[in-house]
């Protein structure tokens, strides 16, 4: 890796920061193969070629299950999902413990039935907002669309509102990083923000989001959000930016109410 020192130029850091991205991508690619075909040569079917007989006689063949299954895996990974999160899915969510859980789950799953129509369609409201009380299961349904998009190749990434906030603001006074780390979440193809303003906002951080999401408005990216708070309450802290999800959401949007939802506690 070349070491990029502070005093350098502006476009000579971006530059150097574009190879740095380059050998880090070879690195991982080669390591992701190394990881794959340590997973296919357990697998008994295709005996470690990744391909088994689809028809004997007209020599035809079919990519192996063990083959998918590790290609979905690491496109998890590089959406930002641990191990534990890819055990969430819409199966595992609790939709009986309330009419609101299922109604939110109905929400949800109606987002991904018809995300490739509206992708074709170059449709506005194409974006997912779940809001309202915490521990409802909010971020279960988010990871469980990434969970199922991921297996239609589709390029995710998962914004942990807290954690990822944090870092880009502490490097956004390095323009070249910054626009380095940014454009990612402007660019991939759907964009999950997980926990939006929790634990409140700066001024610092609203210029950040309206950044994001505003470009991807603008270009028709869907967005999945989920937040504890309302429709009217980002609206208060940001007229145009609530505005801007309320807009893109209007189709699949669901805000929850009370304590009563909160499942944790209940568990």
């Amino acid at each position: 890796m070349i070491e990029i020192q502070e005093e350098f130029p502006v476009a000579l850091k971006r530059v150097l920061m574009q190879i740095n991205q380059a050998k880090t991508e070879q690195s991982n690619l080669l390591q992701k193969n190394e990881q794959q075909q340590k997973n296919l040569s357990d697998c008994p079917l295709c005996k470690g070629t990744g391909w088994i007989i689809n028809d004997f006689n007209k020599r035809t063949y079919k990519q192996c299950d063990c083959a998918k299954n590790s290609i979905i895996i690491n496109r998890l990974k590089n959406a930002g999902l641990n191990q534990s999160a890819m055990r969430k899915t819409f199966k595992t969510y609790d939709d009986k413990a309330s009419i609101e859980a299922s109604k939110m789950k109905d929400v949800a799953t109606g987002f991904v039935i018809r995300y490739q129509e509206l992708k074709e369609k170059e449709d506005e409201k194409n974006s997912l907002a779940l809001l309202g009380q915490s521990g409802a299961g909010k971020t279960h349904l988010l990871i469980a669309i990434i969970n199922n998009l991921a297996t239609k190749e589709v390029d995710i990434q998962y914004f942990s509102y807290p954690e990822i906030m944090t870092h880009l603001k502490q490097v956004i006074l390095d323009e070249a990083k910054y626009s380095f780390e940014i454009k990612k979440f402007k660019k991939c193809e759907l964009l999950v923000i997980d926990d939006l303003f929790k634990n409140g906002y700066t001024e610092a951080d609203k210029r950040i989001m309206f950044e994001i999401i505003n470009s991807r408005v603008i270009n028709k990216k869907p967005i999945a959000i989920s937040s504890e708070l309302l429709i009217s309450d980002l609206c208060r802290i940001d007229e145009a930016f609530g505005s801007r999800i309320k807009e893109v959401t209007d189709r699949f949007r669901y805000e929850i109410l009370g304590n009563q939802h909160n499942y944790r506690l209940k568990n």
